[in-house]
């Protein structure tokens, strides 16, 4: 080949090499597991919101029009983008879990990722990610993304049964009585019980009920489970009983049962489905009258 016909050739690689050197780094690659991702630590009954990193990837930006990164989500990072893929992202690596108090983080304020009302249900003006992503799609994406419907967003409808009330209580099916998930001491995830559950002295055992709600009596806890004997006789356990298991889980404690007044007045067994004097300490479940 001659020197002339050479020329392009040498002009055309030079070209790919100033292109080459002038792009931009690439971010990190996204693991396969998490390009989309269930957004699941509000634990309430709208149901998870999936993200799409794939969606952010090709239309996000910022309000200059220039290309959001991953920093502008996950504002932990040092750079635009982690430097490997096991890097720490998840939000509940800062935030606090719903209802708990703030972090300081290197003298920066970490938010909780929602505040209770003192009814116990979750104040939806308060949730993380409506200040991170509906607000930034309501302002950045000047009309293009917006989201003006819930639904945009969670995948099942906001009425009163799902915006209001407490999140870790579920509705007895013909009833109008609100059974919480977890027994005193333990946290309702969204998914699970979590925390070691606590047992009281009957003195203290109507104080365990969060405001609002009280203990079971025994014609309650009798509902719950099936196959029960006449005159107050023994039952089936809770993991035999579809309706307690189904609120419950197949729960096996023992716990107060309310008297005429309110105070305990005996316990239930749940693991065998028979009730008891009751002395010394118990476990405690709580109710409360469905809004």
């Amino acid at each position: 080949m001659s020197s002339r016909s050479a020329e392009p050739a040498r002009r055309g690689l030079a070209a790919l090499l100033a292109l080459a050197l002038a792009a931009p780094a690439a971010a990190a690659e996204i693991p396969r597991a998490k390009k989309v991702i269930d957004l699941d630590v509000i634990p309430g009954k709208l149901g998870a919101v999936k993200f799409r990193h794939a969606a952010h990837e090709a239309v996000g930006w910022r309000a200059d029009r220039s290309p959001i990164t991953c920093k502008d989500c996950h504002h932990n990072l040092e750079a635009d983008a982690p430097a490997s893929a096991t890097e720490e992202l998840r939000c509940g690596g800062c935030h606090p879990p719903v209802g708990e108090p703030d972090r300081t983080i290197r003298g920066k304020r970490a938010r909780a990722m929602a505040r209770l009302k003192p009814d116990g249900a979750i104040d939806f003006r308060t949730i993380l990610f409506h200040d991170y992503c509906r607000d930034c799609h309501r302002k950045v994406q000047d009309g293009e993304l917006r989201l003006s419907h819930c639904r945009l967003c969670h995948e099942r409808p906001v009425g009163e049964a799902s915006a209001h009330g407490r999140f870790d209580a579920e509705r007895q099916p013909g009833t109008a009585l609100l059974w919480l998930r977890c027994p005193a001491g333990q946290r309702w995830s969204g998914k699970r019980c979590e925390g070691e559950a606590a047992t009281s002295p009957p003195a203290g055992a109507a104080g365990a009920c969060p405001e609002g709600c009280r203990l079971p009596t025994r014609d309650e806890f009798r509902a719950l489970l099936e196959g029960c004997e006449p005159a107050g006789g023994a039952c089936r356990p809770c993991a035999e009983s579809p309706a307690c298991a189904g609120l419950l889980g197949p729960d096996r404690g023992t716990y107060w049962v309310a008297g005429p007044a309110g105070s305990p007045d005996g316990t239930v067994r749940l693991g065998e489905g028979t009730f008891g004097p009751g002395a010394g300490a118990a476990g405690v479940r709580c109710v409360q009258p469905a809004p």
